[in-house]
Formats: structure tokens, sequence, C-alpha cells
């Protein structure tokens, strides 16, 4: 009895080992499906996550720019946090700057010619450098757009709403203020 459970357990153990995967799995070529009509739309949100992380977004970014070319005035691009990997916007003199600014300008790349309104918000990778990060961030993608208000919730709020239109507004909340470590930033 005892070694029919062994047999079973190593067999099981086994099947699952074998589903087990060490490296993040990532369509290679992102597939658009666009809707049949879009006639009766009258305002489009375009939302992309996890957009810092450039080792696996620029097929996606790239897709979203041919979208965003021919997007109306009528259109929301959000970045939804996680815009610099792995920990956020580094002091200008630190060895790692370059590579988040080069991040965070894929991603700009992306807003230009777009005809609509951009808008970031911060991720857990973004709260890294804590307060101060924040706001180099904030600055750094402010200061390349020529618009001061692109990064909610503003002064790192955690929760903002955001008029579109006269019809539409949105609520925009930062679940990452939430979960830091309020010891960390004492200016929260």
């Amino acid at each position: 009895m005892n070694y029919s459970i062994l047999i079973k357990s190593i067999f099981l153990l086994a099947l699952l080992n074998a589903c087990a995967t060490y490296q993040k799995n990532h369509l290679q070529k992102p597939q658009i499906k666009t809707l049949a009509s879009l006639d009766s739309v009258d305002y489009s949100f375009y939302l992309i996550g996890d957009a810092g992380e450039s080792k696996t977004s620029n097929h996606v970014l790239a897709a979203l720019k041919s979208k965003l070319d021919s997007a109306s005035q009528n259109t929301s691009l959000l970045f939804l946090g996680d815009n610099i990997y792995p920990k956020g916007m580094p002091k200008e003199n630190s060895k790692n700057r370059h590579d988040a600014e080069n991040s965070i300008n894929n991603q700009l790349a992306v807003t230009k010619n777009f005809k609509g309104k951009v808008i970031f918000i911060p991720g857990n990778h973004d709260w890294y450098r804590g307060l101060e990060g924040l706001k180099r961030e904030s600055d750094y993608i402010e200061k390349n757009l020529k618009n001061n208000k692109v990064f909610f919730p503003s002064n790192a709020c955690p929760i903002e709403q955001i008029k579109i239109n006269s019809q539409i507004s949105i609520i925009l909340i930062d679940s990452q203020w939430y979960l830091e470590n309020w010891d960390k930033n004492p200016k929260i």
C-alpha cells in the first residue's frame, strides 16, 4: 500500500515539475484585434501596464504606436504603472539613470503625434525610490511632454478624479500608496 502511494507521489511530482518554467513567458509578436466598427464610439481608452520592462515591451509599444497614430483626439492613453524597471527613476548622477531614461523615452516616443490625452500612473517599481524617485519620474515625463498634467495622482496622493471631457471622468487610484511603508516614506 505504501509503495503505491510513493509511486503516485513521485509521478505527480514529476508531472508538476514538467510544467514548470524558469523564465517569464511573453508573446513574441502581439496580435492586435480591431473591432468591426468604431463608428459609434465617442471616446476610446488605451491602457498599458508594465511598459517599463524594455526587454519585453518593445513589440507591444510598436503595436500600440501603430494604433495611436490613427487615433482621434477623443482618445486617452493611460500608462498603468511600472514605467521604469527595476527601481524607478534614480538620481541624475546614478549609473542606472541612462537605463531609466531609455525606458521612459521608449514610452514617450509612443505618444509622439498622438492627438489624445496622455496619463502616467506610478506602479510599485516606480515607488522603489520613494517620493523623491516619483518626483524625479514625474518631472522627467512632464518636462519631455511639455505638459505638467500627465503624471497622476498629483503630489503622490493616492486618489484623484480627472475630467476627460464634459461627460467622462476617471478616478485614478495609486494602490501602491496604500501599501507603502510609511516609516520609510514619512512625507506621504
